[in-house]
């Protein structure tokens, strides 16, 4: 009842919006079944049904092993996301400039550092999401391994090439 009155008003400002959009949604929910069915089925090799847990999805070796390179400032594995916080005053020790990872011929050397390993990853065919200096990366609950293993690989030889 305490809750409900938080939300009881005259105006929108009061209201908890769109709430109401998404309760008993016929898609939605056979969506959200669907999904938990797949999650927990044995065919999802990251489900152990013994322990009822997911496994960790991105491998603390690899979490530990870009965190200690030199142009990232942070490293934050949770569940299914991978988040790499990059230095935003790291300069390449290198003696190339950022044109050198481009076939192009303009320059990438006033780019900013995540666009360039943004650029790198893409011809590995790797989608990342940039936001500000962090890189997402976003795996499902069904994600085979070897698929993550891969994807880990592909973003530690972009960094390591950048730097």
């Amino acid at each position: 009842e305490e809750v409900f009155d938080a939300f009881r008003g005259d105006t929108s400002s009061q209201a908890l919006l769109h709430g109401h959009s998404y309760t008993a949604h016929a898609v939605g929910c056979a969506a959200a079944v669907h999904a938990l069915e797949a999650f927990t089925s044995d065919t999802n090799s990251n489900f152990d049904s013994g322990t009822m847990r997911m496994s960790e999805f991105w491998s603390l070796d690899f979490v530990n092993d870009i965190s200690h390179l030199p142009l990232v400032q942070g490293v934050v594995s949770l569940g299914t996301v991978l988040a790499v916080e990059l230095d935003p005053q790291y300069v390449p020790t290198k003696s190339r400039t950022y044109s050198d990872f481009s076939s192009r011929s303009a320059s990438r050397a006033s780019k900013p550092l995540i666009s360039v390993i943004v650029h790198e990853l893409l011809q590995s065919g790797m989608f990342v999401r940039p936001l500000g200096n962090v890189l997402y990366m976003m795996c499902t609950p069904v994600t085979p391994a070897q698929d993550r293993q891969l994807w880990q690989q592909c973003l530690y030889d972009a960094l390591r090439k950048v730097q």
